[in-house]
C-alpha cells in the first residue's frame, strides 16, 4: 500500500491505536508528550546519524498516535458525580421517545440539586426512564429519583449497555413516574434545532396521510429514521433476514438519495454542469440530515460521501480509501470515543470492505447478459461489505444472517423505489390524483418490503445463532485481514494470514457447536427468580412471578437465546413442588415463601429469597441480587450463575 497515495491510511489508523491504547491503559498527558518527545528526538538520530530516510518518514507519522491518546484524554473529562441517593433534581430534556408506550426513555441533564433547601449548580448526562405522557424535548423539569450506576447484569448474551451509554458520556440512569415531576418551565430551542423537527413531523404526517398500520411503520422508519411505531415482530423479521440496517436512517439511504439527486441532475447536463450539481445534491442530503435529527449515523454517512463527492469532482487522483480515511480521522479528531460506537465501526468497515474487495470480487464472475450482470455486481457488493462488518456482527449480535447476499440485493432495489417514491411523493402533496396514486404505489411497495423480509427469514437455516467471540479473536482476524490487505503481494504472508484465518474460523465453529449442544442451568440475576434449563435443543424457563407472563423475560430471554439457541417453553413456579424430564434429565423444584430448593443429577442449589430461608452446608446457595449477604451464599448481583448438567 503506496502511503504517498494513501497517506490518511496510515495517520487514521495511527490515531486510532492511541485512542485504544489511552482508553485501556490509561496514562496522564505528560507521559504523553515526553514519549511524543521522544519519538521525535529518535526519528532525528536516524535520520541526522544514519541518514535513514525510510525509516525517518515512517517515524514521522508516530505523533498521530499521541495526538490521539491526548485527543481520548481531553475529550473524557472527569465526570462530577451525585453520591449515591434519592436527590431533588432540575434538569433539562434533550431528547425524549415521542410515542412510546409506559416508561419512555429520555436523555436529560441535570443542570442543579437541591439538597436541605439549597440549590447546587451541577452537570451531568442522565439516562432518565419517564412514565408521564406530557414531557417533551426542550422541557425543564424538578423531578425527584435516586439514580444508579448503569451496568450490565452480566446475564448470557445481554446487551453490553454499559459501555454503549458510557461511550456517550452517560454513566448513570433512573425511572421517574408521573407523581415526581413538577414542570418548571419551557426552553426555547433555536431555530436550527426547531426547523428540522417541524419539517419532520410534516413530512411524517404526509406519510400519515396515504399510509397506515405497518406501512406507515416502516415509512417513518425507512424514510424519515423514525422507529417509534415498528412492533417487535417487525424488528425481529429485518434483524433475522440481515436487514435491520434499513431500518435505521444510515449511509445506505445518504447513498441512494444521493444516487437518485444526481440521477436527475445528470439527464439536465446541459442546463447544470457536473460540479454544480454535486454541491446542490451535497446540500439536499445534508437538508435530509437536518430532517433526521442530525443522528450520528446520518452525519457520519453525510459527511463521508461528501467528501467522496467533492474528491470524485475537484480532484484528479482521488483515491476512495484515502478519502474514506479522511473522513474517519476528522470525525475522531473531534470525537474520539466515535471509535468505540458500534455504528461508526460498522459503516466504516463496510464501506472499507465495498471500495477494497469489491473490484476483485465483481472480477471473479462475468455474465454476458446486462440483468445477470447487474444482479452479481449487487451480490458483490453485499458480500465485500458483509465480509469485513461479519467478525464484529458475530461479536455484538451473537447471530449471522445467513442469506445476506439475496437480502440485500432486495434491499437495495426496494429502498431505492421507495425513497424514490417518498421523495416525489414529499413535492407532488398538494396535487390530489397524482399524489394518491403515488401514495397507493409507496403503500404496495412497503408491503411487498415486508413480504420480501419474512419470505426470507422464513427459509430454513436463515439466521445462524450461537456465536460468542471474544474480543481477542476478533482483534487477530481483522490483524489478519490487514495483513493480507497490505501484503496481497507477499506469497508467504498471504498463505500465513489464510492458515490464521482458517484456524480461527474452526475455532469459531466448534465454540458454537458447544453452545449449540450444552446441558445447563442458567440463574439469572433478575429481581424476579428466572433460571433456563436447557438440554441439547430444548429449554424451559422457570420463572417466579404475579403475572402470567412478564414482559422482562422476552428481553431477558432473546440474548440468551442467540447465544444458547433451542426451543423455549415457559413455566411459572407456584409455591410447593414441580417436577419435570427434559431429555434423560429430571428436575425437582421446591417453592418456598422465602426460597426455592433446586434439585437436579445429584446436585442440589438453593436460591434465597430472604436471609431467614434455611440451608444445608452440602447445598450451593445462591442469594437473589437484593440481598446483601456476608456468608457463604453466591450473590446473582455480580452476574448470572451456570451450572452444567
Amino acid at each position: 500500500m503506496n502511503f504517498y497515495r494513501r497517506p490518511f491510511t496510515y495517520v487514521t489508523s495511527l490515531f486510532i491505536g492511541g485512542v485504544v491504547a489511552v482508553k485501556f491503559f490509561p496514562i496522564d498527558n505528560f507521559s504523553i508528550l515526553f514519549a511524543c518527545l521522544l519519538s521525535i528526538v529518535v526519528a532525528g538520530f536516524f535520520f541526522v546519524k544514519l541518514l535513514k530516510k525510510e525509516v525517518f518518514s515512517s517515524w514521522c507519522l508516530i505523533p498521530f498516535f499521541f495526538l490521539g491518546a491526548l485527543s481520548f484524554n481531553n475529550s473524557t473529562p472527569e465526570i462530577n458525580q451525585l453520591q449515591p441517593s434519592r436527590y431533588g433534581l432540575i434538569i433539562n430534556v434533550d431528547e425524549i421517545e415521542e410515542e412510546a408506550e409506559g416508561w419512555r426513555k429520555s436523555l436529560c441533564t441535570i443542570v442543579g440539586r437541591v439538597d436541605s433547601l439549597k440549590l447546587e449548580k451541577h452537570n451531568e448526562r442522565v439516562l432518565l426512564y419517564v412514565l408521564e405522557t406530557t414531557v417533551q424535548a426542550g422541557d425543564q423539569l424538578f423531578v425527584y429519583t435516586e439514580l444508579d450506576v448503569i451496568d450490565n447484569r452480566g446475564n448470557p448474551g445481554e446487551f453490553d449497555a454499559e459501555t454503549y451509554w458510557n461511550n456517550q458520556g452517560v454513566y448513570r440512569s433512573g425511572f421517574v413516574s408521573e407523581n415526581e415531576i413538577v414542570r418548571l418551565g419551557y426552553l426555547e430551542v433555536n431555530w436550527l434545532r426547531k426547523f428540522p423537527k417541524t419539517c419532520r413531523a410534516y413530512l411524517s404526517n404526509v406519510l400519515g396521510d396515504y399510509l397506515k398500520g405497518e406501512s406507515l411503520a416502516l415509512a417513518r422508519a425507512l424514510v424519515l429514521g423514525d422507529k417509534q411505531l415498528l412492533t417487535t415482530k417487525i424488528k425481529s423479521s429485518f434483524s433475522n433476514s440481515g436487514a435491520m440496517h434499513v431500518l435505521a436512517v444510515s449511509g445506505l439511504h445518504v447513498g441512494i438519495i444521493l444516487m437518485i439527486i444526481q440521477f436527475v441532475f445528470g439527464q439536465f447536463t446541459w442546463l447544470i454542469s457536473k460540479r454544480v450539481s454535486v454541491v446542490i445534491s451535497i446540500l439536499i442530503i445534508w437538508g435530509y440530515a437536518a430532517i433526521t435529527e442530525f443522528s450520528p449515523s446520518v452525519i457520519r454517512a453525510s459527511f463521508m460521501f461528501s467528501m467522496l463527492s467533492l474528491s470524485k469532482v475537484y480532484s484528479k487522483q482521488s483515491d476512495s480509501i484515502n478519502v474514506l480515511f479522511f473522513t474517519a480521522f476528522l470525525l475522531l479528531l473531534i470525537q474520539p470515543s466515535l471509535i468505540f460506537n458500534i455504528g461508526f465501526q460498522l459503516s466504516y468497515l463496510a464501506m472499507f470492505g465495498i471500495y477494497s474487495l469489491y473490484d476483485p470480487i465483481w472480477k471473479l464472475m462475468y455474465f454476458k447478459y446486462k440483468l445477470l450482470n447487474w444482479v452479481w455486481k449487487g451480490t458483490a457488493i453485499g458480500i465485500s461489505a458483509q465480509l469485513l462488518t461479519a467478525p464484529l456482527t458475530l461479536y455484538y449480535f451473537h447471530q449471522f444472517p445467513n442469506y445476506f447476499a439475496l437480502t440485500n440485493l432486495g434491499i437495495m432495489v426496494l429502498a431505492g423505489v421507495i425513497l424514490s417514491l417518498a421523495l416525489f411523493l414529499f413535492l407532488v402533496h398538494s396535487f390530489g390524483v397524482l399524489s394518491n396514486v403515488i401514495g397507493i404505489l409507496l403503500g404496495v411497495c412497503f408491503g411487498v418490503l415486508l413480504w420480501f423480509v419474512q419470505f426470507v427469514e422464513s427459509i430454513p437455516g436463515a439466521v445462524a445463532t450461537g456465536f460468542t467471540l471474544s474480543s481477542f479473536i476478533v482483534l487477530i482476524i481483522y490483524f489478519s485481514l490487514i495483513l493480507l490487505f497490505v501484503f496481497r503481494n507477499n506469497k508467504q504472508i498471504v498463505y500465513l494470514s489464510g492458515v490464521l484465518l482458517l484456524v480461527l474460523f474452526t475455532s469459531i465453529q466448534y465454540t458454537r457447536h458447544e453452545n449449540l449442544s450444552s446441558n445447563e442451568v442458567v440463574l439469572f440475576n433478575s429481581k424476579q427468580f428466572t433460571s433456563v434449563v436447557k438440554v441439547g435443543n430444548q429449554a424451559v424457563c422457570f420463572y417466579v412471578s404475579n403475572q402470567k407472563r412478564p414482559g422482562h423475560l422476552s428481553y431477558m430471554l432473546e440474548g440468551y437465546s442467540k447465544v444458547r439457541p433451542a426451543s423455549m417453553s415457559y413455566h411459572r413456579v407456584k409455591l410447593g413442588v414441580t417436577t419435570m424430564s427434559l431429555g434423560i434429565h429430571r428436575f425437582k423444584i421446591k417453592r418456598f415463601e422465602d426460597g426455592i430448593i433446586f434439585s437436579f443429577k445429584e446436585k442440589t442449589v438453593a436460591v434465597r429469597f430472604r436471609a431467614s430461608f434455611p440451608v444445608q452446608e452440602n447445598w450451593k446457595v445462591v442469594d437473589m441480587p437484593y440481598l446483601v449477604m456476608n456468608d457463604y451464599g453466591e450473590p446473582l448481583s455480580q452476574g448470572a450463575i451456570a451450572f452444567s448438567i
